[in-house]
């Protein structure tokens, strides 16, 4: 796909402008660079099934241990100044007790990137303020954020859980997930 859109703009660059025009080819290099890290980011991954699932809405799910960790995001653009290089989403995670034990999820850590390559790590007690207990068929849901100094970012991590009935500690992870400024992926 990236190959094609970039002979295209190869293309366009070679016929209406010419080769000649030295300021119009670094504006064209730099795009297509940025535009090829774009894609690598997005497509070069090697969870590439659920970031394509993603990008066409819809959430990823993944299940440890009988728990099932769901993630959907969202721009909100009302928060964000992208000339600022401030970009803001939510996300929405469901965690499902498919097990046959009670638990409590006790910390979480994520690892969060931008398209900068800048990774940092976020460790806590609970979510949001909570240390839910789930017993076999419950779920619960939250609603967080993330501020990006790109459009364009990622998201995985764990959450480490309690067995009620023992206090047996275990991790869940949660999917990797994507976080796209809509316009990006016009």
């Amino acid at each position: 796909m990236f190959e094609a859109y970039s002979s295209l703009i190869n293309l366009v660059r070679c016929s209406k402008y010419g080769s000649s025009n030295s300021l119009l080819n670094s504006i064209f290099q730099l795009f297509s660079m940025r535009t090829s890290m774009i894609f690598n980011f997005l497509f070069h991954n090697p969870n590439y099934n659920i970031i394509k699932f993603y990008i066409f809405g819809y959430m990823v799910t993944l299940t440890t241990a009988g728990i099932q960790v769901s993630v959907e995001t969202e721009y909100q653009p009302d928060y964000s100044s992208p000339s600022q290089f401030h970009f803001v989403f939510t996300y929405r995670i469901t965690i499902d007790n498919h097990s046959d034990h009670t638990i409590q999820l006790l910390r979480r850590k994520w690892f969060i990137s931008d398209a900068h390559g800048v990774t940092k790590e976020v460790n806590g007690e609970g979510v949001v303020g909570q240390k839910p207990v789930l017993e076999p068929g419950q779920k619960h849901q939250y609603v967080s954020g993330c501020n990006l100094k790109s459009g364009i970012g990622k998201m995985h991590g764990w959450y480490e859980m309690e067995r009620q009935i023992d206090g047996k500690l275990f991790t869940v992870k949660v999917p990797e997930f994507i976080m796209v400024t809509p316009y990006r992926l016009n």
